[in-house]
């Protein structure tokens, strides 16, 4: 069973998921520079659209977690 966050204070636990979150959303704003970076060559296109694309699922991945773990979204990483 998921564990609830009391109040505002994430625990111990959520506090790993609230850093991943963090972390993945590091990762799309890169991928996402690295899309707008991306020259005329189709497998620089390519590679940043597949970077960006597995970006987002891990962010929406791990924002599903939280709330399923009942992490509000007042605590999320801005």
């Amino acid at each position: 069973m998921a564990k609830k966050c009391n109040g505002d204070r994430p625990k111990k636990d959520d506090k790993s998921i609230l850093k991943e979150i963090e972390e993945a959303k590091e990762e799309l704003q890169i991928a996402e520079k690295a899309f707008q970076w991306a020259k005329n060559e189709p497998e620089e296109i390519d590679a940043a659209i597949a970077r960006l694309e597995a970006a987002m699922i891990r962010y929406n991945v791990l924002i599903r977690k939280a709330k399923d773990m009942g992490i509000k979204k007042e605590i999320w990483p801005q």
